[in-house]
């Protein structure tokens, strides 16, 4: 791995402010609805399988829109964040 701690410690403060962010665009919502992920959490295999890890349900629509399911306010924060990536 190339990245230094210091790339990922700033990638982890933009994590935790992009969830800040989409957890108080969410609060005024009722739950469960489905909502779009960030891109990052889709997962695509080599078969064209679709999987969104960290997500019971999802669906994938006919013009290929990726949903998932969120039970209340911090699951829809997290599903629109960008998924964290790497350890510090």
């Amino acid at each position: 791995m190339t990245e230094s701690i210091s790339d990922l410690e700033a990638a982890v403060k933009e994590a935790e402010f992009n969830l800040a962010e989409a957890k108080a665009k969410a609060a005024h919502k009722p739950y469960p609805q489905w909502v779009e992920p960030h891109t990052s959490h889709v997962k695509t295999a080599a078969g064209g399988h679709i999987s969104v890890p960290g997500f019971d349900d999802h669906h994938v629509d006919r013009e290929s829109r990726i949903t998932v399911l969120v039970k209340d306010a911090e699951e829809e924060a997290k599903a629109l964040a960008a998924a964290v990536t790497g350890a510090v």
